[in-house]
């Protein structure tokens, strides 16, 4: 929420919104790959409400732009969505039981992989992209998005006025620079 509102210079609705769509989706990406407390996630998401105008700016002057690109999607076709990833990730933070060292742009929410040396675990980012939608894209009824080897690792949800697609992607592996490809498809 607080990264929309200062970056993307989102109203404190759109930023609440946007929250609440990553909840979402976070808990659809649960769902897809079996686990067990996925409730909370929803719970999560119906906890971003707004008793206020939605029309506030949460940080009315403008802050500097983020030094480094973060983790990006563009449209390459209407079923096709490129994420770029930076060529470098943010510094290394570690703890006795947990490192991260992401790409900006990247988010969390607690996945964490065990590391082969040591104890500690490894938090795994989650790219999460609000976009608009093609124009098209409704009319193909898509329920599946993957990257081309990878299964289960991508959701997505259609915002209810059909205007932005929010895509929640989980990356097996991460590497510096990379480009890739998300493939929306009918089952």
């Amino acid at each position: 929420m607080i990264d929309n509102a200062l970056y993307r210079r989102s109203t404190v609705g759109e930023a609440l919104r946007d929250a609440r769509n990553y909840f979402f989706c976070l808990q659809d990406l649960k769902d897809l790959r079996g686990h067990k407390e996925q409730a909370k996630s929803k719970r999560v998401a119906l906890s971003f409400r707004l008793w206020g105008d939605p029309e506030l700016q949460l940080f009315p002057v403008q802050p500097d732009k983020p030094q480094r690109r973060p983790v990006s999607a563009t449209w390459l076709a209407p079923n096709k969505l490129q994420i770029r990833v930076p060529r470098r990730r943010l510094d290394r933070v570690a703890t006795e039981r947990y490192v991260i060292h992401g790409f900006p742009g990247a988010s969390t929410a607690g996945v964490v992989k065990r590391l082969k040396k040591g104890a500690a675990r490894r938090i795994k980012g989650l790219y999460f992209f609000r976009i608009r939608m093609p124009s098209q894209f409704a009319d193909h009824n898509y329920t599946t998005v993957r990257r081309l080897h990878e299964d289960r690792r991508a959701v997505f949800r259609i915002d209810p006025m059909k205007r932005f697609l929010y895509v929640l992607h989980f990356p097996e592996k991460e590497s510096p620079g990379e480009t890739y490809t998300l493939q929306f498809a009918s089952d």
